[in-house]
């Protein structure tokens, strides 16, 4: 009786142990969240692109999402290891909705045109919130 008993407690052990190895390898392990910024460019006396990129990465921000697909704006960020969100405008939601050429079309000239140059990870459908 004592030995099942003793055995019980080592497995118990075990189990404690390996749960807060791994609860405590989550820890060191789980990928920091990072930082990231709206671009927006609807304004006057703007700054260009390539200096707005040199902002960015002075200030260790590594995500940005662009409003639409400027070329100016989608080559400064090429080379500069910021992850990119492209938009596509609400304008061109509904035609990219029912036209797949169109989407492809677009997808052809606004991002694979400066991928992988330009770190684009993802693209973003419209700009507002629809609730």
């Amino acid at each position: 009786m004592l030995c099942s008993s003793k055995n019980k407690n080592q497995s118990m052990e075990r189990y404690i142990v390996a749960g807060c190895f791994l609860l405590f390898s989550t820890f060191v392990f789980a990928e920091a969240g990072s930082i990231g910024v709206n671009y927006g460019r609807i304004a006057n006396d703007l700054p260009s692109a390539t200096k707005v990129v040199q902002l960015v990465k002075s200030q260790g921000i590594e995500r940005i999402k662009v409003f639409d697909a400027d070329p100016a704006v989608l080559r400064a960020l090429s080379g500069s290891g910021i992850k990119v969100t492209v938009d596509l405008p609400n304008e061109l939601l509904f035609a990219a909705a029912n036209r797949v050429s169109f989407a492809n079309s677009w997808v052809q000239k606004n991002i694979a045109a400066y991928y992988p140059g330009t770190q684009i990870e993802a693209i973003a459908g419209g700009q507002r919130s629809l609730r």
